[in-house]
């Protein structure tokens, strides 16, 4: 046995000695690693914490909370202003090679941020009578929404800051602030909600996002003196203002394809009869959505300042080469994930209360829609960094339309199962075409040589969907199809560790 663990000591060693010889696959390490550490403690404890939460209203009011967060979302994107993504990409391609710069544009993103921020808090704050009684036909939560409002604001600013520690890949330092975040959640939403309800809920939302900005505003003083990042405040970061128009606006546009859709299909469905039950539901199964995205968006999120930083440097070949990377690891990670939550869908929908059982297949639905979510990430990140924002933005107009359509079609006769079947939908065309613009404009056979994944996912994921809600009892076949569905992670590492030895 002491063998064996120093064997796998000296592995671990040489696998840091390869590292350390490629600069981007230490800084993708370093980055995934810090983000894996922070974003599992933050995720599991969320997950708990909505569990809790769920159970304690019921799907009803659970219902109503996942409304008032989607209206909310709304609003954001306009708050945000795609400010959030400006921050990462400059402030990574500049912070070496251009520091005042880098300076002037990181000042430029928060005074936005602050007056686009408190428009539409003001803006959700004076509509709430008018939305809670006219789009979500519940009068009833025009108080929630008001409240929401200070969600709003905290949140814009917060995801700015965040966003601009990205760009200096302080990993470690975002790590520690979602962990914080994570051990806050359970403990301030449980005891809100027990006594407040709806509004307990969102005012524990409120005071978490508080704690994350001023931890960010902390981290980020730091960063910017470690890299002599000038902290003066003057109007000098007006004449950046370009950046504005060159990538936070199409930013800006291609997000009001995703939160203004989705609020407009969730609204088709509260609007149906029972719509708040089947929109509770829907709501419980896409918790499941953020176990399986997490895990791809922290390699994303690694990546992103990485590529920006490549195509400062017009490096072709490494910008290719990260492409397929980041595609090709997404991939083999969010699969099993995916797999697993199909098959054992109706137990885990069973843990938020009989209320919720039966739904599995709406589980099974959005799950894929989510593989292919977290896909189009991946691709997505290449157009990004690159600076394709308004090619982006056309793509996503055509997500937006197809999802759309096909949730007036489907949602009155189906519910949240129709609502499930448009997201998967909608995620399918945005992926084909995103990988095609990807392979054939940007790196070129980063996706083409990825085939044999491809096929294999397709055949596996079949397999959960027949096997998951079918065969409910076979268990054991079912981590069998799980265990399966490891092999290409498996064989990524068995590979490094041939190299390694």
């Amino acid at each position: 046995m002491f063998s064996y663990i120093l064997d796998k000591s000296a592995w671990l060693n040489r696998v840091r000695e390869q590292l350390a010889e490629s600069p981007i696959a230490y800084r993708l390490a370093r980055g995934a690693f810090w983000s894996l550490i922070g974003g599992v403690a933050s995720r599991a404890l969320t997950l708990v914490s909505s569990i809790i939460v769920a159970r304690l209203l019921g799907k009803e009011c659970y219902g109503e909370v996942g409304m008032v967060q989607s209206t909310i979302g709304l609003f954001g994107v306009f708050a945000g202003f795609g400010l959030g993504s400006t921050a990462t990409k400059y402030i990574a391609e500049y912070r070496l090679k251009d520091p005042e710069k880098a300076g002037r544009i990181l000042n430029l993103t928060l005074v936005i941020s602050l007056v686009s921020g408190g428009i539409m808090a003001i803006t959700c704050l004076i509509m709430s009578p008018w939305l809670a009684e006219k789009t979500l036909n519940r009068a009833d939560l025009a108080s929630v929404l008001a409240a929401s409002s200070l969600l709003l604001f905290i949140s814009t600013l917060g995801g700015v800051l965040s966003a601009a520690l990205s760009g200096f890949e302080s990993f470690r330092a975002i790590a520690r602030i979602t962990i914080w975040q994570g051990v806050a959640s359970p403990v301030i939403a449980i005891p809100c909600v027990w006594f407040y309800g709806v509004q307990g809920a969102i005012a524990s939302f409120t005071i978490n996002a508080a704690i994350g900005l001023f931890l960010c505003t902390i981290a980020l003083r730091s960063e910017c003196k470690d890299f002599r990042i000038p902290q003066k405040f003057d109007t000098s970061f007006l004449s950046e203002r370009v950046v504005l128009w060159k990538f936070a606006l199409p930013s800006m546009c291609s997000s009001l394809l995703l939160a203004p859709v989705t609020w407009i299909t969730n609204t088709i469905l509260v609007n149906q009869p029972s719509g708040y039950g089947e929109f509770g539901l829907f709501n419980a199964a896409n918790q499941w959505r953020m176990v399986i995205v997490f895990f791809p968006a922290v390699l994303t999120s690694a990546i992103f300042p990485v590529l920006s930083e490549i195509h400062g440097r017009e490096d072709l070949k490494d910008f290719t080469d990260t492409v397929s990377l980041n595609l090709k690891f997404t991939w083999i990670i969010a699969l099993p994930l995916t797999v697993s939550v199909i098959t054992f869908g109706k137990q885990l929908m069973a843990l938020y209360g009989e209320q919720f059982i039966g739904s599995e297949q709406m589980i099974s639905l959005l799950m894929i829609a989510c593989f292919l979510n977290t896909v189009n990430s991946a691709i997505g990140c290449a157009l990004t960094s690159s600076g394709r924002m308004w090619t982006g933005t056309v793509m996503n107009l055509g997500w937006a339309f197809a999802l759309i359509a096909s949730s007036i079609f489907l949602i009155p006769y189906m519910g949240g199962r129709g609502l499930a079947i448009s997201y998967l939908l909608a995620y399918l065309l945005h992926t084909l075409w995103q990988m095609a613009y990807v392979e054939i404009k940007l790196a070129s056979s980063s996706i083409i040589n990825q085939w044999k994944l491809i096929l294999f996912s397709a055949i596996l994921i079949i397999m959960s969907m027949m096997i998951g809600p079918l065969l409910t009892n076979y268990i054991l076949l079912k981590i069998v199809l799980v265990v399966i569905s490891l092999t290409p992670l498996a064989g990524i590492l068995k590979n490094s560790f041939i190299s390694a030895r």
